[in-house]
């Protein structure tokens, strides 16, 4: 009752008692992690988002993750996706099916977009839920296409037994950003 709403991270930690005298040694501890999640009052969720990197015109599959940790139930809840390139241009929206949940609950829902007409690149994808003038957000990255080197020569010296030899490899990226 005393508790702040949110989550609160306690441990139960149990160790050997030492023994009196002058020496060095050990002790044994274990210790035990026990989350407690106190509920908002009136209604509040969090929410989580994943995708997974595909091939170039494939769809993507958007995983939201709704998680109700108030009192009161949440009913029509709708997120917003949005689909941004690597130099954070809009370059897509998608909206999930509505949803309810109760307290405590977790749902999760499928979203699918289709990447058709997409380059190869890293994208960055946010999911916005609004509800009761508050807004839930999460966000995460995904690949378009195959991180490709191309080999074009390999050119290099005798090695002898003991020594460095140099090899030198010359590449193309196939990909349309910088690797490291």
């Amino acid at each position: 009752e005393t508790l702040n709403p949110g989550l609160h991270d306690n441990r139960i930690v149990i160790v050997e008692q030492v023994t009196q005298g002058e020496a060095i040694g050990g002790r044994v501890g274990v210790e035990l992690i026990l989350p407690i999640r106190v509920p908002y009052p009136g209604r509040y969720i969090e929410i989580g988002l994943d995708a997974e990197d595909i091939k170039i015109n494939e769809k993507e599959i958007f995983k939201i993750k709704f998680m109700d940790y108030g009192k009161e139930n949440l009913t029509d809840l709708e997120a917003l996706i949005n689909i941004y390139n690597s130099n954070n241009e809009l370059i897509g929206s998608i909206k999930s099916n509505r949803v309810s949940i109760n307290p405590g609950e977790t749902k999760n829902l499928n979203v699918i977009w289709d990447s058709k007409g997409n380059r190869e690149g890293v994208y960055y994808a946010k999911a916005i839920v609004n509800y009761d003038n508050t807004k839930a957000e999460a966000s995460t990255d995904f690949r378009i296409g195959d991180l490709l080197i191309e080999i074009i020569s390999i050119n290099g010296t005798e090695i002898k037994k003991g020594n460095i030899g140099k090899i030198n490899i010359k590449l193309t990226s196939k990909w349309n950003e910088k690797i490291e």
